[in-house]
């Protein structure tokens, strides 16, 4: 593939699409590495609760639902990628849960909606991850400086 077809292919989607694409890739791709390679149990165990050190440092625990909570919101965000319109509204979507979950997650220390376990690293990663999707919601395209500058008349 040519770089000019590159260019016409990645100019072609808009900020909304790309953020689908590349939130919907994070989620499921990263989740899919953690259920079956870091934490197996979690597929056939939803309920089970897993640690790690991410980097040898950070402790992260998680239970089952927190990953399905992460494939099922990235397969969404995968679905809504094909359009400018979808993608705003799936990314919008998609920001308002994380926004509440990792707020929620970050007042109450504990199981969220009685059903995900997070801990705090992981509350304060959903919080940003919900402000990049709504980011990308709601930016818009710049027009070319020429469109910009063009005098009418």
């Amino acid at each position: 593939m040519t770089s000019q077809a590159l260019h016409r292919l990645g100019s072609a989607r808009t900020a909304a699409q790309w953020t689908a694409l590349l939130f919907g890739l994070w989620f499921t791709v990263g989740n899919y590495v953690a259920g079956t390679v870091i934490w197996p149990g979690t597929i056939t165990d939803p309920n089970g609760m897993y640690f790690m050190h991410l980097f040898g440092f950070i402790p992260v625990m998680v239970n089952g639902w927190h990953l399905y909570f992460h494939l099922i919101t990235g397969l969404i965000c995968l679905l809504v990628a094909s359009s400018d319109r979808r993608a705003r509204i799936g990314c919008g979507a998609v920001a308002a849960i994380y926004l509440a979950t990792g707020i929620v997650g970050l007042v109450t220390r504990g199981d969220i909606y009685g059903l995900i376990m997070a801990d705090t690293f992981g509350n304060g990663v959903h919080v940003v991850e919900g402000t990049g999707l709504a980011l990308g919601a709601v930016v818009v395209r710049p027009r070319p400086l020429r469109a910009l500058l063009r005098v009418s008349g």
